[in-house]
Parts: C-alpha cells; sequence; structure tokens
C-alpha cells in the first residue's frame, strides 16, 4: 500500500535524507508472520502472555482476556521513545524504524520469560489470598493490594481476626498464598458484610491499599480525576463540546493547548502530502 502511494521508506529517504521513518505492525517487516492477520489478543498469544493469565494452573485463559489492547497502546509508546532516540542522535543520517507489536508484548513478559531461561518453567500466579476484587454488601466490589506483611496486620486487627496474627502459618505473603483456602472464604465473606464506601473507608484510614471498582460515571467524578485534570472538553465548535482523556503527564510551568476534535478521514491529506509530493515532481 505504501509503495503504491508513494509513502514508502525509500521513496520518502529520496526526498529526505535525514528521514526518520517508522512503522508499527503486528509481527515486523521480516517476520515470516508478516503478512498473518491479527489483533491484540493474537499477538498476547504468540507472545506467551495469555498463557500467563488466570489464577491457577488449572484455570484456562479463555476468561481472564485483557480487555485494554495492551499491544495496540503499547506500539505508540515504543514507537515514540525510538522516533525521539534517532532524532536525539548527534549525526543523523535517514533510519528506519520496525515496530512489531508481539515483539514489545514478548519484551513485557520478561518476569515470566526469565523463569524459564532460568531452567524452571513459569507458571500461572498462583491463588492471591488478599491481593484480588471482591464483592461488597451493596453488589458493589473493591480492589484489595494487600502484599506487605504491615497491610496484612492492619487487615486482622481490622476485622479481629487474632487467630491469624498469630499464626506462624500464615507469617509471610508466600506463606499465606500458599494457605489461600484457609484465607479467602473468610476474606470474602468479611468484605460482603460491608457496604463499598465503609469498607474503602475504614481501610485507608488504616493506610491499607483498597480502592473502589468504579464505572465510567463514578470515574468522571472521582476528585484524583478531577484534581489532575484528566478530562478535557474539546474546544473545536464543532466537537460540541465532547469530554475526551487529557495526555497523562504534566509539564510545569507549561500550558498545552486546549483539546481539539480528531481529524476527519482526508482533512489534512493536502497539508501533510502537499509538500512530498511537490518535492518529487520538483526531483528534490
Amino acid at each position: 500500500m505504501v509503495e503504491r502511494l508513494g509513502a514508502d521508506y525509500e521513496s520518502l529517504r529520496a526526498i529526505n535524507p535525514t528521514l526518520v521513518y517508522c512503522s508499527i505492525s503486528g509481527f515486523g517487516q521480516d517476520s515470516p508472520y508478516k503478512d498473518r492477520p491479527g489483533h491484540d489478543i493474537d499477538y498476547m498469544a504468540l507472545s506467551g502472555a495469555l498463557a500467563m493469565t488466570g489464577r491457577v494452573e488449572e484455570d484456562p485463559p479463555e476468561g481472564h482476556v485483557q480487555k485494554i489492547p495492551v499491544s495496540d497502546f503499547a506500539a505508540g509508546l515504543f514507537a515514540a521513545n525510538a522516533i525521539l532516540a534517532a532524532l536525539a542522535a548527534e549525526e543523523r543520517e535517514s533510519v528506519y524504524i520496525d515496530v512489531s507489536m508481539t515483539d514489545l508484548v514478548l519484551t513485557w513478559a520478561a518476569l515470566k520469560s526469565g523463569h524459564f531461561f532460568g531452567g524452571t518453567e513459569p507458571k500461572k500466579p498462583t491463588v492471591e489470598a488478599h491481593y484480588g476484587v471482591f464483592g461488597t454488601k451493596d453488589g458493589g466490589y473493591v480492589a484489595l493490594g494487600v502484599i506487605e506483611d504491615h497491610f496484612w496486620q492492619r487487615l486482622c486487627r481490622y476485622f479481629g481476626w487474632d487467630d491469624f496474627l498469630e499464626d506462624p502459618e500464615l507469617a509471610t505473603y508466600e506463606d499465606r498464598n500458599r494457605h489461600a483456602e484457609r484465607i479467602l472464604p473468610r476474606l470474602r465473606a468479611a468484605v460482603a458484610k460491608k457496604e463499598r464506601g465503609e469498607i474503602v473507608e475504614d481501610l485507608l484510614a488504616l493506610n491499607v491499599p483498597c480502592s473502589p471498582v468504579q464505572n465510567w460515571a463514578e470515574v468522571t467524578e472521582d476528585p484524583h480525576v478531577r484534581s489532575r485534570g484528566l478530562l478535557g472538553r474539546e474546544t473545536d465548535a464543532e466537537s460540541q463540546g465532547y469530554t475526551s482523556v487529557e495526555i497523562p503527564y504534566r509539564y510545569k510551568g507549561f500550558e498545552p493547548p486546549g483539546l481539539k476534535r480528531a481529524p476527519r478521514l482526508g482533512e489534512h491529506d493536502t497539508e501533510v502530502l502537499g509538500p512530498l509530493r511537490d518535492g518529487r515532481r520538483s526531483g528534490g
């Protein structure tokens, strides 16, 4: 396609000898799979990341597919980093950057692949006794991130679990995961007796990691989201005040311009491609 449009690397490098050109694809430009169709789930599967989903070894991965397209979003980050690195080179010639979504997911799976290269087959996560999502009395859910021992001790004191506190078999995080079948039923039952807002407020007062699982209506009203200015109203008249998510970082001393709507298909063809066409006609 790019060759037919005259927008391939070789054609553009002839116009600009210091060109930085980046391609993003599922498998890269020289893979035996380069012409294979695919989506995020395919790249997750081939990279080994999908095999690591689920809670126990017998748990199949089909119920644990990530609904956020990780490789799609990550590809933009990797591409931007690679482009900036190329632009920052002191002596720069043209460069072609080949970003494969399968490759980048594989690099992010290094936490598990390290086990394999170290001589042991990586296994799925064991059941974690107090790190997960739990239902509340009012039909909501909370996320508990209780890993460190001091958080566990505070959680036990909150629920009055002196027997767990004094049990040497539950002294460390690894110990507790080995005996998760003792902890989980009691924890689920205890959380289920609390309103969502109640247990979040109580545990945060004890400095225990606990967050409500929020829907999008709640996210838009969350004090953190509001204070960080993460939701912006597009200023373009044609957008009719459409709300969108801002970039997730801030510059001190610099205020980015207001949001505008995304361009329509072909809207900027002349602006972007015009100089390229003129360059080709002039032989520059």
